[in-house]
C-alpha cells in the first residue's frame, strides 16, 4: 500500500470535501494531513511508499490505482491536470530511501537512487 502525505503547509485551505470520498473509496491507504515538514510526515508513514502531493492537488482513481502498483526503485509523476494548475506539487517515492537522505528533496533523491520514473496518472486540481 501507500501513504498519501497531503502537504497543509503552503495553504490554510484544506479542500477537506475533496478528500473525504478518496478517503472512504482508499480506505486501506493511510493519509497524513501534514502541518509539518516533510520529514516529519515521512518519519510517521507506515507504509513502504509513499506520495506526497498538496492540498489542492488531489489524485484521480487512475492515479490511486497506479499507485497501489508501484514497484521498489520507481517513482510516480503524475503529469496531466484538470483544473486550472498545471504546476506538478505531486510525486512517489520510497519512505526508507527519503529517510536516508538528511533533508528531502525530490531532485537529490533522484540524482541519488536513480529511479525509473513513471510519467502517468492525472491529479484533480482544486
Amino acid at each position: 500500500m501507500v501513504t498519501i502525505i497531503v502537504d497543509c503547509t503552503q495553504s490554510h485551505y484544506k479542500f477537506p470535501e475533496y478528500w473525504t470520498p478518496l478517503r472512504l473509496k482508499h480506505a486501506k491507504m493511510e493519509f497524513i494531513f501534514n502541518e509539518h515538514s516533510h520529514m516529519h510526515a515521512i518519519e510517521k508513514a507506515v507504509n513502504k511508499h509513499i506520495f506526497i502531493t498538496t492540498t489542492n492537488l488531489v489524485p484521480t482513481y487512475e492515479t490511486m490505482i497506479m499507485l497501489e502498483k508501484l514497484r521498489d526503485n520507481t517513482i510516480l509523476v503524475p503529469k496531466v491536470f484538470i483544473g486550472l494548475s498545471t504546476k506538478n506539487n505531486a510525486v512517489s517515492c520510497e519512505k526508507n530511501k527519503c529517510l536516508e537522505m538528511n533533508d528531502f528533496n525530490m531532485n537529490s533523491y533522484i540524482d541519488k537512487y536513480n529511479p525509473e520514473i513513471i510519467e502517468k496518472g492525472t491529479m484533480y486540481s482544486v
